[in-house]
């Protein structure tokens, strides 16, 4: 016998905008009213930030408000795909503004894109090889840190080729750490912390033992990287497109 589905938040989008025309989200909370569950309805862009900050969000009629990511919109070599790390922080900056009040909940946030809105030559869909590779775990860190200040962020799958882990092979992704790691810390807030590189992305999270941060190197040559916080720092070594792990004991 299944267990019924719990449901928190809905999002509803035309099949062929891929965005949330007026009416469609009252008539959903209609429907889902009607049989008992009583859901946070949302709505935006299945798409991306561009396509949510073109349309014309009916946001009285929203719970929440949500747009999608993938870092091979535009470009899909590795330089590119990090670059895309600082700007998910623009759109994050300007969603904010655009949802003006209601919680920003952004996802799916996927390394490849799961289909093409403007159906272009190429391929989505297909396991990204990096998929499963420090270079994901790297891109990761640098987003949930970019994306920090939104209500909740979804990443990836959970199990499979785009996803953390696969069972039947015995296999976890070096991105599956990453979420391991952010899991110790469940009432973390994140801090500030220097680094003295640019191309290195920092998730710094305070907790009751001190200060972790999590560091990634958006480049593919070695880094010797000075992390500091407060008067204290911590130098690590981190090997291109890698992670390392720098702690600050309370």
């Amino acid at each position: 016998m299944g267990v019924p589905a719990r449901l928190g938040r809905v999002a509803i989008f035309d099949a062929v905008t891929h965005t949330t025309p007026p009416g469609v989200s009252r008539h959903l909370r209609e429907f889902l009213a009607g049989r008992g569950r009583v859901v946070q309805i949302g709505g935006g862009s299945r798409a991306a930030f561009a396509e949510l900050n073109r349309m014309t969000l009916p946001i009285e009629e929203l719970d929440f408000v949500t747009y999608s990511i993938s870092p091979q919109v535009h470009h899909t070599d590795d330089e590119s795909i990090m670059d895309t790390v600082a700007a998910q922080a623009h759109t994050l900056r300007d969603a904010l503004r655009l949802a003006a009040g209601r919680p920003l909940v952004v996802g799916p946030i996927t390394l490849g894109m799961r289909f093409d809105p403007h159906r272009r030559v190429g391929s989505t869909g297909a396991p990204d090889r990096r998929q499963w590779t420090a270079f994901n775990a790297a891109w990761t860190i640098g987003s949930v840190a970019s994306l920090a200040g939104a209500a909740a962020l979804t990443y990836f799958q959970t199990v499979g080729s785009h996803g953390l882990v696969a069972p039947a092979a015995g296999a976890i992704s070096p991105v599956y750490d990453v979420f391991r790691m952010l899991t110790r810390f469940p009432n973390a807030e994140i801090s500030r912390v220097e680094v003295d590189r640019a191309d290195i992305a920092v998730l710094a999270l305070r907790h009751n033992g001190g200060h972790t941060a999590l560091v990634a190197n958006l480049r593919s040559r070695p880094r010797l990287v000075r992390v500091r916080h407060g008067a204290r720092s911590v130098e690590v070594a981190i090997d291109g497109y890698s992670t390392a792990l720098a702690e600050f004991l309370a």
